[in-house]
């Protein structure tokens, strides 16, 4: 109650609150997964347990009200939030990992993207059964909600093509893979473990004359061929290429995930 009178109902959000796990709320969405099988219902969660770091709900409108009021150029509710707080909180304090993404950094509570061609700043969440995205683009005074109730979207390619759209760039549209009929056979060739980073690698393997991948620490997922040499994951966004070398066997993998293109050489 204290939450809703002196926060949420001052800056117009109806529809956001805590969500306690016996209260009915209207309107309500239901989490799922994603698997093989499949939408399932995603498992259980008492939101006593994740508190604010996953216990709120809310709508992109709501979400939209937030960001307005948190980016007003410095004129905020001082009652609820100090000018003071707002740029202590949006500055690029702790670098994130300042070898590989040295334009990342943590403010308080949100990550500072210093992208040149688009600097940013919001975070994302995921909880069981949802995932979710809040980004700013100060330059452009432009603000992106996403929220999905689908806890494998790829809710951070989703909000980039949405920026994208905005600022009249390249984008790219969902698409949906179609699965080819392919010798097992050739699966044989691709059996082994491919080294991603210095701590994480994939494995391939192969059950029932299915392809299969696991990273280092994960679930297995299961590939599905586009063609004899590319595959895909019905989960996650995930896509498999294997390179063959001069004399045809396989030298290293491309991970295709989030925008992101990684080659992976074979270690066994």
């Amino acid at each position: 109650d204290y939450l809703k009178e002196h926060l949420l109902q001052p800056k117009g959000m109806e529809n956001t609150g805590y969500e306690y796990p016996l209260a009915v709320i209207d309107g309500l969405a239901n989490g799922y997964q994603f698997t093989d099988d499949g939408y399932l219902k995603a498992e259980y969660i008492n939101m006593f347990v994740p508190q604010g770091a996953g216990g709120l709900y809310s709508t992109v409108e709501d979400l939209a009200r937030w960001n307005q009021f948190l980016f007003d150029h410095g004129v905020g509710d001082e009652t609820i939030l100090r000018d003071k707080a707002i740029a202590t909180m949006t500055s690029p304090l702790v670098p994130m990992n300042p070898e590989e993404a040295p334009h990342l950094f943590y403010g308080y509570g949100l990550v500072i993207n210093k992208q040149p061609k688009h600097q940013r700043i919001g975070h994302g969440g995921r909880i069981n059964g949802f995932v979710t995205n809040l980004v700013y683009y100060p330059d452009q005074d432009v603000s992106v909600a996403v929220l999905s109730n689908i806890e494998t979207a790829n809710i951070e390619q989703i909000s980039q093509d949405l920026a994208a759209i905005v600022f009249g760039e390249p984008y790219s549209k969902p698409t949906v893979s179609e699965v080819v009929k392919v010798d097992p056979s050739v699966y044989e060739g691709y059996i082994g473990t491919y080294q991603v980073a210095p701590e994480f690698q994939v494995t391939i393997t192969t059950q029932a004359n299915q392809l299969r991948i696991q990273g280092t620490g994960q679930s297995i997922l299961k590939l599905y061929p586009t063609s004899e040499t590319e595959f895909f994951t019905w989960v996650i966004d995930l896509r498999v290429v294997f390179n063959q070398g001069s004399d045809g066997t396989v030298e290293s993998v491309t991970l295709l995930q989030n925008g992101q293109e990684t080659v992976a050489p074979r270690v066994d």
